[in-house]
């Protein structure tokens, strides 16, 4: 119950406020009569123009009323806003100051304050307002304010923008390095920059209301004459109107010194007017320009006199097209042509160059350009009488932006080095054919034992490649043991002393090669800068040593032979008269004993004994002293055939004979057993013919095949008998040697027997040399085929290894038919004659 009495004693007291509030209103708007000594209130203070907008607020800053203006000028509708806090759209930089303003109107009734807000806009944008607030009434309960609001957005933006613009010109006009001055038609100075202080000498204060050519300043020419005060550009551009462009003085400063400026005028006219109202003169301090501009052509002076200088062309050109565009004057001494042909011809240097070094040289400096590389080279060009001169070319490239715009160089006459150092080539070229031609290794070692160089016959020797030794220790050559004696010759090469000596050496693949080394010092002047070495390869003399002395051997062999044959020959000669006595008698005797006495037995068996003893001596006679048989052509196939058939009688199970002879359309086999019958195939006419004795050279082969046989006796195998045609040079086998050069039969022997020891292969020829028996050969087999081969102008050769068989080769000269006379090739002038 008390509750609501309060209630409603607080809506009762709402309502009387609320009665004040509608009477001021309506005491606002003209309903009520004006009291004297009210603050002005009637509708005159609601007038307002279509710009606008008239707002009454409370004592709250509620809106009671706003014209009708308010929709054209901020978009409301007037009942849209009505009932509103005015502060609820200002905005929120200008709203403290705003609730100031508003709550010092409130207190003194009946003033104004005028002030600008920024309010929002209906479409969200803030605008300018112009404010104008007067206190209405004077009751204290009942205040009010009418505010008179003008949008002046637009106003403050433009105001706002020239204020920018006037300290946009004013900054500029200041931080110009040109000084500035502004002249009036009279002549005298109204504005000013910093610049202008500078250069002339005199503050803003001091300079305006001068004249440009005022007596503080000293003018002179670019001569150093005085510069007329009628002919200073402003007075040239006030005078006439038209601008002044580029005019250069000196002006000596009222401070003291002297600035040179390069001044520039411009007239400035109203509009319709062809008289300046004013003139605006620039100035450019351009002193230190001068200065460098002297520095600059005393430069040029030195570096025209530094040029001159120089024995050799300075040149500059473009990166592109090398064309020149600045050559000095010793070009015109070196290459003959004028200085203005090579700037004004076309591709110059590339039509002077020398044709053989044309395209390399221009390819390499358009490509060490384009790679902006400094570079230089050496070609030959040709000068205007025909000459051919050697240019070093040293060229700088000028980078520009990334990209190579000139080419700077110097060319230098080096003819006469070039001569001296191709001859110098020529020279080394020459001394490096002989040590390349050289067939004893050559090693050139520095001072410190690294290999300089090696000719291709140390390569060839050592086994290694030329790039595998040079620059590598000569150390790395030598096994390590020999290294103490090794560094010890080093030293005395040093010393000057020449060495040679015998050592081995050893290959990259292991094999040790003998070799005789000498080594001398090798000399810069008098200074030792390392040694020179040549290797002498040992090798082949050590095997002619050998060689010599097998022959040595052989010749002794040969000789002992001889002697043997001859002893043997002159014993059977005489032992075969002795015979021819004994079997004469026993013949005699067997005659005078009567049939079947025991002493007729006795002497048939001596008497036979008496007949093998003279086939001996028949043999020692063959071998001892070769009796002239009947020489005639003979056909070794026809040889091989009839022994064949010898053998058949002797040839055991266990052997295969085989035998290979050419025919004419190759090779034919021929396996033969005791069941077959051998035969050979037809040859050329002259294939397989030789000049000599039938019977013997039948015994040769007879006794070869029987020695084959007897080594297979217990093992068995294969007795191969081959014929083939070989041609013997100078550079024959040892065994071979005394034969004389051409074509030859080769008849081969081969079994697969027990093979020979070399010791035992060393005597198979002497006489009575025999491994057989006791009783089963009397060892002159083999001495009867030496002695036969030799007699025909052959030769033999032995090939065996024990438990490997043995192979026999006979070599007898081919016989050919030359101009109807019998003649045999290969026969010493010695053979006996078939007449």
């Amino acid at each position: 119950m008390n509750d609501t009495r309060k209630t409603k004693a607080e809506l009762v007291a709402a309502l009387q406020v609320l009665r004040h509030e509608v009477a001021a209103l309506r005491a606002l708007v003209g309903e009520q009569r004006q009291t004297p000594g009210d603050a002005p209130c009637s509708s005159s203070l609601l007038d307002h123009s279509a710009d606008e907008v008239v707002t009454v607020l409370d004592r709250h800053g509620t809106i009671r009323y706003v014209s009708p203006t308010v929709t054209s000028i901020l978009g409301y509708r007037p009942q849209s806003i009505t009932g509103a806090n005015f502060f609820a759209a200002v905005h929120p930089a200008d709203f403290t100051r705003a609730q100031q303003v508003f709550t010092e109107l409130l207190a003194t009734a009946g003033t104004s304050v005028s002030l600008e807000l920024r309010r929002l806009h209906v479409n969200g944008c803030w605008r300018i307002m112009a404010l104008r607030l007067t206190n209405l009434l004077n009751d204290p309960g009942v205040r009010g304010i009418v505010a008179r609001a003008r949008d002046v957005t637009e106003q403050r933006h433009k105001e706002v923008e020239r204020q920018t613009k006037e300290q946009l010109y004013q900054a500029v006009f200041d931080v110009l390095s040109a000084g500035v001055v502004v002249l009036r038609a009279g002549g005298e100075i109204v504005a000013c920059n910093a610049a202008a202080e500078r250069i002339l000498g005199l503050s803003r204060e001091q300079l305006l209301g001068r004249t440009p050519f005022d007596s503080c300043w000293r003018i002179i020419h670019e001569d150093g004459s005085a510069f007329p005060g009628e002919m200073h550009p402003a007075v040239v551009t006030l005078n006439s109107g038209q601008p002044q462009r580029d005019v250069i003085m000196g002006i000596h400063k009222p401070t003291g010194g002297l600035v040179w400026v390069n001044i520039n005028s411009q007239a400035l006219f109203h509009a319709g007017e062809a008289v300046p109202y004013a003139a605006v003169v620039s100035f450019i301090d351009i002193t230190a320009q001068r200065r460098a501009m002297e520095l600059l052509h005393s430069s040029q002076r030195q570096y025209q006199a530094l040029v001159g200088s120089i024995d050799g062309i300075v040149w500059e050109g473009n990166a592109e097209t090398l064309q020149f565009t600045f050559v000095s004057p010793q070009a015109e001494r070196l290459l003959g042509y004028p200085v203005a042909q090579s700037l004004a011809e076309p591709d110059f240097w590339l039509n002077h160059i020398h044709p053989e070094d044309r395209d390399w040289a221009v390819n390499f400096c358009l490509s060490q350009t384009k790679a902006k590389r400094a570079h230089h080279f050496t070609y030959r060009m040709l000068t205007a009488d025909g000459r051919v001169v050697w240019i070093r070319d040293v060229v700088s490239v000028v980078v520009e932006n990334g990209q190579p715009v000139k080419l700077r160089g110097v060319m230098i006459d080096v003819t006469s080095q070039k001569q001296t150092e191709l001859l110098l080539q020529a020279e080394r070229d020459f001394a490096r054919q002989i040590m390349d031609a050289m067939g004893q290794g050559l090693a050139v070692l520095n001072a410190d034992g690294r290999v300089a160089y090696v000719n291709p016959a140390l390569s060839c020797l050592v086994g290694y490649q030329p790039e595998e030794i040079v620059g590598r220790p000569a150390l790395q050559f030598v096994p390590p043991e020999r290294h103490p004696l090794t560094l010890q010759r080093f030293e005395r090469l040093q010393q000057g002393e020449a060495l040679t000596y015998e050592t081995n050496i050893r290959r990259a693949d292991g094999q040790v090669v003998p070799v005789l080394c000498n080594g001398v010092a090798r000399r810069n002047g008098e200074k030792i800068c390392g040694s020179i070495w040549v290797f002498t390869d040992l090798t082949p003399w050590r095997q002619a040593e050998a060689e010599r002395q097998q022959l040595q051997q052989q010749l002794f062999h040969a000789q002992k032979l001889e002697s043997v044959g001859v002893l043997a020959g002159g014993i059977a000669h005489d032992f075969n008269n002795l015979l021819l006595v004994m079997m004469g008698n026993m013949e005699l005797a067997l005659d005078d004993l009567p049939a079947h006495t025991r002493g007729r037995g006795r002497v048939q068996e001596a008497l036979a004994a008496g007949r093998h003893a003279a086939q001996l001596v028949r043999q020692l006679l063959t071998f001892g002293r070769p009796q002239d048989a009947l020489r005639q052509m003979v056909r070794l196939h026809v040889v091989i055939k009839d022994t064949l058939h010898l053998l058949r009688a002797a040839l055991p199970e266990t052997i295969c004979v085989r035998c290979v002879v050419p025919s004419a359309s190759g090779s034919c086999n021929l396996c033969i057993r005791c069941d077959e019958t051998p035969g050979c195939c037809p040859l050329d006419t002259w294939a397989d013919t030789v000049w000599g004795d039938p019977a013997h050279l039948q015994q040769v082969l007879m006794n070869l095949c029987l020695n084959a046989l007897d080594a297979m006796e217990d093992t068995g195998g294969v007795l191969e008998i081959c014929l083939q045609r070989v041609l013997i040079d100078h550079n024959a086998e040892p065994a071979l040697a005394h034969l004389q050069p051409g074509p030859y039969l080769c008849l081969s022997v081969r079994d697969t027997g027990c093979g020979m020891s070399a010791e035992i292969k060393e005597r198979i020829f002497d006489p009575f040399f025999t491994t057989k028996p006791v009783g089963r050969g009397n060892g002159l087999g083999l001495a009867v085929v030496y002695g036969i081969v030799r007699a025909h102008g052959g030769g033999l050769t032995v090939e065996s290894q024990p438990r490997a068989g043995t192979t026999i080769s006979v070599y007898l000269p081919v016989w050919v038919e030359d101009a109807g006379a019998a003649k045999h090739e290969g026969v010493s002038d010695e053979t006996d004659s078939p007449h």
